[in-house]
């Protein structure tokens, strides 16, 4: 799912619907979770999402790698007892994450 929203990001940001482009973005996302803010009875008050980017920008005509980067992103949201409202905190923090992505790998 974090993918896909990278990848709608990304194609956004670029906005090039041809096919036979000549340069070609490649990306590999490592997402990982960290519990924080844990209590003594072990409950968890906050959650950590970092997201790891590892992109490539390849030439089709020469077969070669222009550029190479990394970005990385990290967010967290407050976890409650409903369930629906943590998952629509972690859904949010994601779809933000993946946004910052962008933003971060267009520096490099």
């Amino acid at each position: 799912m974090n993918t896909d929203l990278v990848y709608k990001e990304l194609k956004r940001f670029f906005n090039n619907d041809d096919v036979n482009a000549r340069f070609v973005v490649a990306f590999i996302i490592d997402e990982q979770y960290e519990d924080i803010d844990v209590r003594e009875d072990e409950k968890v008050l906050r959650k950590n999402i970092t997201n790891k980017l590892d992109f490539t920008v390849n030439d089709n005509i020469t077969k070669k790698v222009v550029f190479s980067g990394q970005s990385l992103v990290s967010s967290a949201f407050n976890r409650v007892a409903e369930p629906y409202a943590n998952y629509v905190a972690e859904s949010n923090t994601k779809k933000q994450i993946s946004i910052f992505v962008k933003r971060n790998s267009r520096y490099y």
